[in-house]
């Protein structure tokens, strides 16, 4: 009588069956097992998690431009809209109040919410005539940060931006 023996799963029996039907090699067939295997894998894992990090990381700076784009743009368009009326009144002119468009650009930005990541640092508003010339300067934290090896703690941003007040006024 032979002794009991515990069945075979039905995954290792069909392999079997395959390998013997295929008449493919097992084991050292294959050449002597070198352990690559146990090198390449992690390897390949942590070069596809530093191209997501540097994905997402490239993402979010794209956005963080546009949003830096768009207030430059904003601001601009406050600048320009802030002529000066005894100018115009006087010489017939559109000119633009340096004072009172810094002040518009400079509450416009501080009454924006901002996420924690990111903070304007700076404007710099110009105007010549009836055209305002707004550069801005903003500083970001990147979600995944760089290592600190780097000396990359904050990213800066810049952009600038012109507008012009047009009128039917001649």
């Amino acid at each position: 009588m032979r002794p009991h023996r515990k069945p075979r799963k039905k995954s290792k029996l069909l392999l079997g069956r395959l390998r013997r039907y295929l008449k493919l090699p097992i084991g050292a067939a294959f050449g002597p097992s070198s352990g690559s295997t146990l090198i390449l894998v992690p390897t390949m894992v942590m070069v596809s998690l530093l191209f997501c990090c540097v994905a997402i990381d490239s993402a979010s700076l794209s956005i963080l431009q546009l949003r830096t784009d768009h207030l430059a743009a904003d601001c601009a368009l406050l600048g320009a809209r802030s002529l000066s009326q005894s100018a115009f009144f006087t010489s017939g002119k559109l000119v633009i109040n340096q004072t009172y468009a810094e002040n518009q650009v400079t509450s416009y930005l501080s009454s924006i919410s901002y996420p924690n990541d990111y903070r304007v640092s700076g404007f710099y508003l110009t105007s010549s005539g009836s055209t305002a010339t707004v550069h801005i300067l903003a500083t970001a934290h990147l979600p995944i940060p760089p290592p600190k090896w780097l000396g990359l703690n904050e990213i800066t941003l810049s952009a600038t931006s012109k507008a012009d007040e047009v009128s039917g006024v001649k």
